[in-house]
């Protein structure tokens, strides 16, 4: 089991490692020796990629076929980054589900593994898309995180979006929170933001069918606090992840930008997302087991409101 973040023997190790940003591209030695090319090269499961000695090993999760990338770039730390790879399958858990709907960890398919030898937190830079649901898993279960990405200002995401979705209990597990599935970014953004009714239609049982993607594509990161001797799964469902890198520290507070035209846009400032978006504790109405509130256009309200409502995934007349 985990310990609690920054104990005595992980913070003398934490002050040895300085903060670190590791690129996937070819002035990284271990990604170079991948040799991948336009064609894919098929790189076996448990290949490190990335690495800070003493602290994080980044690998390909399950053998599969890669090919490199050219994303980015994310600033930090006055170092500007651009690379990446991405593999051929998507992710799939050992019953041949998808984790984002199972909450099961992949097993087969394009997903990274990081192993963590010192509490911090673990900054995950990808390509990446809002219709495109993200899973991370400490060991067996699913944990929440921060994530920030890139938008585009002629739809509701704006020109940067995110959300830090929650879980419970000591160690932020989402199934403790009464999450069972993980949704798309832009459908837990446009809900968190009251226009989700712009993108879906509800259904005769009260439910919420998504009509309308978005489907924007950029520069993005997950921001998730790790935990010596701890093993994190890493990947984006329904699709492959685009992965460009990492940042590590041990503080959480970084601050990290990207280039979209010429404009620069802050994905996290002092490591918290801009504007301070409201946490997302719930991202299914359906699944959720603590009583949030949602009228049939989706929207979250209070138990006062007259009506239609549903709770828990059920509806209730109001009066």
């Amino acid at each position: 089991m985990k310990k609690i973040l920054l104990s005595a023997v992980a913070f003398v190790a934490a002050m040895s490692a300085s903060a670190q940003v590791v690129v996937f591209n070819e002035d990284n030695p271990l990604f170079s020796a991948l040799g991948l090319n336009s064609d894919g090269v098929t790189v076996a499961g448990g290949t490190e990629i990335g690495s800070i000695e003493g602290v994080i090993s980044f690998k390909i999760g399950a053998e599969d076929t890669y090919k490199p990338q050219n994303r980015g770039p994310f600033i930090v730390a006055d170092t500007e980054s651009k690379g990446g790879l991405q593999g051929n399958s998507n992710p799939k858990d050992a019953d041949g589900g998808t984790p984002a709907s199972t909450l099961k960890v992949p097993v087969q398919g394009a997903y990274f593994v990081a192993d963590v030898n010192t509490d911090g937190y673990l900054y995950v830079f990808q390509q990446a898309s809002s219709n495109k649901a993200y899973t991370i898993f400490e060991n067996d279960d699913a944990i929440g995180y921060v994530y920030s990405a890139v938008g585009d200002a002629t739809t509701d995401l704006g020109a940067q979006y995110g959300f830090e979705l929650k879980g419970g209990g000591e160690y932020n597990y989402l199934k403790d929170a009464g999450i069972t599935a993980v949704e798309w970014p832009e459908q837990i953004y446009c809900r968190n933001i009251g226009k989700y009714d712009d993108h879906c239609d509800a259904q005769e049982d009260g439910t919420m069918k998504w009509t309308k993607n978005i489907a924007k594509g950029g520069p993005g990161l997950i921001k998730f606090p790790v935990f010596a001797g701890c093993k994190y799964y890493i990947n984006a469902n329904g699709s492959k992840m685009t992965a460009v890198g990492f940042y590590y520290d041990t503080t959480g507070d970084a601050t990290i930008s990207t280039v979209s035209g010429e404009e620069t846009i802050i994905l996290l400032q002092n490591g918290q997302l801009p504007g301070g978006e409201t946490a997302i504790k719930n991202v299914k109405a359906e699944n959720s087991a603590n009583g949030v509130v949602y009228n049939i256009n989706g929207q979250r309200v209070n138990m006062s409101q007259k009506g239609i409502v549903i709770v828990n995934g059920k509806k209730y007349l109001n009066k």
